[in-house]
Formats: C-alpha cells, structure tokens, sequence
C-alpha cells in the first residue's frame, strides 16, 4: 500500500469518525431534547383542542384559528385500532394531562386523542425528527468534500516524497549525475538540498575510484609488459631452468587478468552501466561464446532454441564465457558441458562436484572460492560469476546457481 493511500485512508478515518462523533453529540444534545419539548408543546396544543370541542367550541373556527386539520370521529381511527401501527408509520400510545394519545412519527402525521368515547383526531405540519433526519445527507455530502480535499493534500504532500524515491531509483541504476529539483524555501526544499549533496559526494567518490582503479590497472600493466619481455629474453638465453620460467609467466597472467577483471568489475559498478544494445539470437550469442571460449578437455553440447533478444553483446559473451570457464574448471575431464536454451534463458550444466547447498547463494559474491574450490586444483580469482551476475542485473535478468540431480552444478540465466 502506497503512502499516498495510507495517509488519504487515515485522513478519511479521522473525517468520518469526527462526523460521527459530532452526529451523536448533536443529536444527544440539540435534537433530542428539541424534539422531547417540541412534542411536549405540541400535546399540549392538541388536549387545549379536544378540551375546547369537548366545551362544544366549533371545530371549524378552531381549524381557521389554528392552522390545524381536525377531524372528530365516533371510531377508533385504524391507526388506534390495530395496536398503534399507521400506514409506513410508527405510532406509539402515551398518557398526557390524563388522556390517551396516539401519536404518529413523520410529517402530516396524525395524533388521536380519545375524550369522552369520541376520538378526535389532529394532523400536524410539524415534523419533529425532521431536523436530524435532514442532518445525515448534509454530513455525508461534507465527508465526501473533505475526503476529496485530503486526497489533494495527500498528493501534494506525497509528491516531493515520490520525486525522491524516483531520484533514488535513477541513481541506484547508475544515473549518478540526476539531482531533485530545489523549490522553496521550507523543510523540503533543505531535504532536496541534503539529497543532491549526497548525490554530489557519492558521484564524487565513485568517480575518484573508478579514477583510482583505471590508474592502477594501467601502471600495473606498464611493470607487467616490461616483466614478460624480461621472461621472454630469459627464455632465448636459456639462463634459466624452463619450467621456473612458465611457473613465473602464469604468475604474470594471473596478475594480468585480475587487473582486468577488477577493471571490467569497476566500470560495471561505478558507472559505465549504458547498454550498447544490438538484437541477436541468443542461440547465435551461444556459439559465438563457445567458439571464443572452447573447453580442450570437455565437450559443449547445446539444446533448444532461443529467441531474439536486445543485449549489449561484448558484455554478454563476457557473461557466457565467464560461465563456460567456470563449468571448464570443475567438471571433469571428458564430460559433458551442456548449454540448455529456451526462450530467452539458458542453463549452463556441468557434472562437477556441485557445491554445497548452504554456499550456493555466496557464489556470486566477489572473491568468493568454496569448498569445491579449496578441494580441487582449479584456479581462479573468484570474480568471474560476480562479473556475470552484474552483467544479468545490469541488462534487467537474473542469474541463480542450483545443483543438478546426479551430481553438478547448474547456472542459471534469464533475460527480461
């Protein structure tokens, strides 16, 4: 439920409940007792009528005098006979000044007082309950508009809030250079202020990191380029023993490709999140990783087809060779590596020792090595599934590991 919703919900809650409250208080202290002294007056009225006839005054004269509709009959009106129930009225029997009244609710409402065997029978212009009958549609008519008034002041209220979660949301997704708007001078003006500083200090931070990471990793391959032209010249004059010399020559891959692994990891990070998207088939982008990436000791087998998909293509074959490098490094030599597609997923699997199921979720964390790498001699810097999950995040998927039945393990993708 929205913020907007919540506070035009509570607004409505405490309209309704104040109307109410008033509704009742009024009722209890204005309407009631109106009504009570109105009536009282009213039978009063009424019993000076029946006394004056029973005084043999003319009923006309009275009428004329009165304003009143009287009517004296020998029978019970039909009201008094069938226990106090008129037509759609409520009547109810009462002793006032020593005589038996019949009185009915609603306007022209007919009274009935009994004198000496006759019934004389009066219809009134006045409504006592009209009053509170009246006030309800008015209330509900005055909650309707205040509501409407509350929904506005929510939207005005909720607005700068909306804005800033919208900021957020941009910035979140790599639009670092987004700020609010700063209008007026009050409380949310000085929010918009703290936020666009924030937003200013992390774009400034951010910068100076991916900065700091492009300058390390190029004066760190200046010293690495020098260091494999020395183990080249150490190689064409023989002066040292030949397997020393490739052992210090995958030291410098290896130094070589976290270099451009936290590089590649950086820009995905810090801000280089723009997509140069192009549509490919995703059975098209598969091969292509296979034929860049080809596993010497296992074999690739690829099933089902895919459709047409809007990728950044360098990312993504980054993406599906950094899985198939990972299925190379665990499954053993002379299996299989299946690349399962279907719509816009795929499933890279491989017959590896699996993982554990409590390390699953910690596959995609940075430098993250388990216990199925611990155990076995494969090497890596933990980086590559990290890089692939940001490469899924970034184009809008999602990537998960699960392990497979029979043993393996299973990676994952699907694309929006």
């Amino acid at each position: 439920m929205s913020t907007r919703l919540r506070l035009v919900l509570l607004l409505a809650a405490i309209v309704v409940a104040t109307l109410g409250l008033t509704f009742l208080v009024v009722r209890g202290a204005v309407f009631a007792p109106f009504a009570k002294e109105a009536l009282s007056a009213y039978l009063d009225q009424v019993i000076y009528v029946t006394d004056e006839l029973e005084r043999g005054a003319d009923r006309r004269a009275l009428e004329e005098r009165l304003g009143l509709d009287i009517k004296v009959s020998d029978r019970a009106p039909g009201f008094a006979r069938h226990g106090g129930e008129g037509r759609g009225r409520r009547c109810s029997q009462e002793q006032h000044r020593g005589h038996l009244v019949i009185v009915c609710r609603g306007p022209r409402a007919p009274v009935a007082v009994e004198a000496n065997g006759h019934w004389v029978v009066i219809r009134r212009d006045l409504d006592v309950a009209a009053p509170e009958s009246r006030i309800g549609p008015w209330l509900i008519l005055i909650a309707v508009l205040v509501i409407g008034a509350a929904s506005w002041v929510a939207a005005l209220v909720t607005r700068p809030l909306q804005a800033s979660m919208a900021a957020m949301e941009r910035i979140a997704n790599g639009e670092l250079s987004h700020r609010l708007p700063v209008q007026g001078t009050g409380e949310l003006a000085a929010v918009a202020k703290s936020f666009n500083a924030m937003a200013d200090r992390v774009d400034a931070i951010l910068r100076a990191e991916k900065e700091l990471m492009a300058g390390i990793s190029h004066e760190l391959r200046t010293p690495l380029a020098r260091l494999r032209l020395e183990l080249e010249l150490l190689r064409d004059q023989g002066q040292a023993p030949e397997k020393r010399l490739n052992a210090m020559e995958g030291d410098v891959s290896e130094l070589d490709q976290l270099i451009g692994e936290l590089l590649e990891l950086s820009r995905l990070s810090v801000g280089e999140r723009r997509l140069d998207q192009v549509q490919v088939g995703l059975d098209e982008l598969v091969k292509e990783a296979v034929a860049r990436h080809p596993l010497v000791q296992h074999s690739v087998v690829i099933t089902g087809r895919g459709e047409v998909v809007a990728v950044d293509r360098a990312r993504m074959l980054r993406l599906l060779g950094n899985l198939l490098q990972n299925a190379e490094k665990y499954a053993p030599p002379g299996t299989e590596v299946e690349v399962a597609i279907s719509g816009r997923s795929l499933e890279v699997r491989d017959r590896g020792p699996g993982v554990p199921e409590e390390e699953l979720p910690r596959l995609f964390e940075p430098f993250y090595r388990g216990a199925r790498a611990k155990s076995s001699s494969a090497t890596g810097l933990g980086l590559g599934l990290m890089i692939a999950r940001q490469v899924a995040v970034l184009h809008g998927g999602q990537i998960r590991a699960q392990n497979r039945e029979g043993g393996g393990l299973s990676i994952r993708l699907e694309l929006p």
